[in-house]
């Protein structure tokens, strides 16, 4: 976790620093194909029914534009 943390910390200075988009894109694309893999590893190693990881996965995917919109919406006025 902590090698995890390192290079994250390194990628984002890197990027702000020399505005690098490839390094940027890179990172999302490194972090967001590990964590496709962790969820279909935690799908697909169980034999119950996935259904409440479904839910839990999709409820955070609904409440994130609400969020959004109530934090910009706070900083307008």
């Amino acid at each position: 976790m902590l090698l995890n943390w390192w290079v994250l910390v390194w990628a984002w200075k890197r990027i702000f620093l020399k505005k690098s988009i490839a390094l940027a894109v890179s990172v999302i694309v490194f972090k967001y194909s590990i964590l496709g893999f962790i969820v279909y590893y935690a799908v697909t190693a169980t034999k119950e029914r996935p259904i409440g990881f479904v839910v839990g996965l999709s409820s955070i995917v609904l409440v994130m534009p609400v969020v959004a919109l109530k934090h910009s919406q706070k900083h307008k006025s």
